[in-house]
């Protein structure tokens, strides 16, 4: 669907107004817009519903830099569709439905880009077979290109016409849906560019084909089976690459049959043992096990530098992967054997159906690592490990971060020695329900602790685990997320003087723990998704000026997903979140409950603040105006026994009564006003005009109208109340929209007070504006129907004025 022209062009002027970045993206185009301003440097069109680029489309564009066209319905691009873009350096033209041929590409397209280095044309339609020979003058124009990703044609090679792409650097070429093998002679034409990174997705791979790549440090392979993959570094022997990566080739069934595919031999890897490579990537084949003399076969294992085999199906248990074989990798420093994921917070239970065996009491097992393994990811192996005996790493003075979630350990009463120079450690998953006071003692350069979904509720709260972390005193960040704590122990942060991130989300926390108020260094807290309701006092003056994060002006707090509720009784809170707090971590994402159910977002409610201010003062006064005659009921009733009693009766109500204002009757004398007049904005003209003629003017009486004789910036509460004390009558003005404003209201119930508290029914005069039934009446305005004569303003008749003008003078009358 189009976009109104009118809603388009104010996104554009924003854009151009604040950034010179445009995204038109997901907007449903179908024509270029030509209102873009000039000084824009990237555009963004992708996701519409564009089919073809005219000429000229961007000749105004003169800045454009970066260009994305991607995810539309692209099937033909004019000749001069990008004439004018002489700067642009990055064109993105993928998943679209344009062929590689000159119906699509005309053979000029591309002449105006001289400065592009960055194109893509992948991911258009798939299995392009070409009825003529191969369009070699499309690239005639991409003398500057050095990065491009383009679909293989299915039936042919690339022509000659690559070739004068001089300073290509970088080729992503995908023949996955056009199936069958790449036969070397595909990419023959491409020998002569300086490719240095190659990035082939194919069915299959013949050997021969990489030779035409002499310059390659970095190389990615997807095949339909990895030892299709393998079988193609044939022509890379003795090479040297940066990176190498072969990943996800066992996507298929077919390729899952067979079992070379899921097994690495000695023999399905000798060419890969013939590559010096630093980084290798092996990850996500499905493979389920790698033979122990794989890594013995290496011939440059002091190149290597990082090795993922993560996403596999390899584990301990089933000795997959053997640490003994990776001595000789003097260099390593990032290995990752999980089956799962990489390091992320957030994870999922992993389990698998064959279980580690029950190691004896008192047994140590010693784990040796390559010298300068820096990063271990050996997380979701799988298995059950019970009664797992200590653990001794040899060789693991450089290891830094050591990643073992999610191994299904059943207990955590052993002790992991050998890793004093760790600085991060994540154990979630781990069963610490049973928590040795020794489990965390070796970890002395702990930075980075994460413990999620480690049954902590019940480890931590036994009083042998009060110091647990008195280890951890350089500790600088600690996830105890998803451990169920309704609280906790008292003094086990004590230890943590440098802890500065502190991780409680998603707990079963009431309240702030008291314990945290130790932590002198702390910056961030995260207590989202507990069950706080609300802040008490004591909270709220920690988050506000004890907390340290305060001084430092860059603390954070976050309260997300709690259920929080904002009624009278939780006014401190709000006020607090809303108007005093600068930590409060995404305020608008906080939701609030109200005394209805209604639930509302926190930041909604920031406007209606005083309004809520004021609602509760009044229920405040009415809630009084109930007590107050339920006493004076009770003493009622109880009259007949007062009398004996009176000294002590009188005694208890002055105690009871002795914060009450006493209010001293007025003489006629002694009032400031004659009259209060309460009304509504929309009764302005009436009350201030025609009222003040008939009582100020002609008949000399003293009214205190708000609009008039209130002070600025004084309390609205405050002057209404201290008007009607200074006034010998109180005017209400009714109309509809008077019994719609929470202040109008206010004044009702004042008055009614007033007339309560001096007994004198003639002191409030009320005047209908207009009919009201009485169903529609307030509850205050209804007591005041019952115990008062009501005047009633006529709208049509002169006569009848005359006769309530009357009326209001005999009630005015001194």
């Amino acid at each position: 669907m189009k976009a109104p022209a009118l809603l388009l062009t104010i996104v554009l002027y924003c854009a151009a107004k604040n950034s010179h970045h445009v995204d038109l993206s997901h907007r449903g185009l179908q024509t270029v817009p030509t209102n873009i301003s000039p000084t824009t440097a990237s555009l963004d069109l992708s996701w519409n519903c564009l089919q073809s680029i005219p000429n000229d489309s961007f000749v105004n564009l003169n800045s454009l830099a970066s260009l994305d066209l991607s995810q539309n319905k692209l099937t033909r691009l004019e000749p001069s569709a990008f004439g004018g873009l002489l700067q642009l350096l990055f064109l993105n033209l993928g998943n679209n439905q344009l062929l590689l041929g000159y119906k699509s590409y005309p053979p000029t397209v591309f002449h105006p880009l001289e400065k592009l280095e960055i194109l893509n044309m992948a991911d258009n339609i798939p299995g392009q077979r070409l009825d003529h020979p191969f369009p070699n003058e499309i690239f005639s124009g991409l003398d500057s290109l050095k990065e491009l990703s383009i679909d293989g044609p299915d039936d042919g090679s690339f022509g000659p016409g690559v070739m004068r792409m001089s300073q290509l650097k970088s080729l992503s070429v995908n023949f996955w849906e056009s199936g069958g093998s790449l036969r070397p002679e595909t990419l023959a034409y491409f020998s002569g560019l300086p490719i240095e990174s190659l990035v082939l997705l194919c069915q299959g791979l013949e050997a021969g084909t990489l030779r035409y790549f002499p310059f390659l440090t970095r190389l990615s392979l997807k095949t339909n089976g990895i030892t299709k993959a393998l079988s193609a570094l044939a022509d890379l022997t003795h090479h040297n690459l940066t990176y190498l990566t072969i990943s996800g080739c066992n996507p298929g069934a077919g390729s899952l049959r067979d079992p070379e595919n899921l097994i690495l031999t000695r023999n399905n890897t000798v060419h890969l043992a013939d590559i010096c490579v630093r980084h290798l990537d092996l990850s996500d084949n499905a493979l389920i096990h790698v033979g122990k003399d794989v890594l013995v076969g290496f011939r440059y294992p002091e190149c290597v530098e990082s090795f993922r085999v993560n996403g596999n199906y390899l584990s301990i248990a089933s000795n997959g992967l053997s640490l003994v074989s990776l001595a000789r990798f003097a260099r390593l420093e990032y290995l990752s054997v999980s089956p799962g994921r990489e390091y992320t917070l957030g994870m999922t239970d992993f389990s698998s159906e064959q279980d580690m065996p029950e190691f004896p009491d008192g047994l140590a097992v010693q784990l040796t690592l390559p010298q300068s393994l820096r990063v271990l990811n050996a997380s979701f192996l799988g298995g059950s490990v019970k009664g797992i005996p200590d653990l001794k790493f040899i060789n693991a003075h450089h290891l830094q971060v050591l990643d073992l979630s999610y191994d299904n350990v059943d207990g955590c009463t052993f002790v992991m020695s050998g890793l004093e120079n760790l600085k991060v450690l994540n154990i979630s998953g781990f069963d610490c329900s049973f928590l040795s006071p020794k489990f965390f003692s070796h970890f002395t350069s702990l930075d980075v602790l994460v413990a999620q979904n480690c049954r902590l509720n019940t480890g931590l709260q036994q009083n042998s685990v009060a110091a647990i972390f008195k280890s951890q005193v350089n500790l600088r960040t600690l996830d105890l997320s998803s451990n169920n704590f309704v609280t906790l122990n008292l003094d086990i942060f004590k230890p943590l003087k440098s802890l500065e991130n502190l991780i409680l989300a998603n707990n079963k926390l009431i309240h702030l723990p008291e314990t945290i108020y130790e932590l002198v260094s702390l910056k961030f807290v995260d207590l989202s998704s507990n069950i706080i309701s609300s802040l008490s006092g004591k909270e709220i003056k920690w988050l506000a000026s004890d907390l340290p994060l305060q001084t430092g002006g860059v603390g954070r707090v976050s309260f997300s997903h709690n259920p929080f509720i904002c009624t009278c009784n939780t006014l401190n809170t709000m006020h607090w979140l809303l108007e005093g707090s600068a930590i409060v971590e995404e305020l608008c994402s906080l939701t609030c409950t109200l005394q209805n159910g209604t639930v509302v977002k926190m930041c909604a409610l920031q406007s209606q603040l005083k309004n809520m201010d004021v609602s509760c003062v009044s229920k405040f006064w009415l809630t009084f105006s109930i007590v107050g005659s339920c006493l004076i009921t009770v003493v009622i009733v109880l009259g007949i026994f007062a009398y004996r009693y009176r000294w002590n009766i009188k005694y208890w109500v002055l105690t009871k009564f002795r914060r009450v204002p006493v209010y001293k009757e007025l003489t006629n004398e002694q009032y400031k006003y004659d009259a209060f007049v309460a009304y509504n904005y929309t009764s302005y003209r009436w009350a201030c005009i025609d009222l003040r003629k008939v009582l100020e003017v002609e008949n000399d009486f003293s009214l205190c109208l708000h609009d008039r004789d209130f002070i600025p910036g004084g309390n609205i509460q405050q002057s209404i109340v201290d008007a009607m004390n200074s006034s010998r009558k109180i005017i209400l003005v009714i109309n509809k929209a008077f019994m719609k404003s929470e202040w109008c209201e206010f004044e009702v119930q004042m008055a009614g007070m007033r007339m309560v508290r001096d007994g004198l029914e003639d002191a409030i005069i009320v005047i209908m504006m207009e009919e009201i039934p009485v169903t529609e009446m307030s509850k205050s305005l209804l007591s005041l129907w019952k115990d008062i004569t009501f005047l009633v303003w006529p709208e049509d008749d002169p006569g009848d004025e005359r006769i309530f003008w009357s009326r209001l003078l005999h009630g005015m009358a001194r």
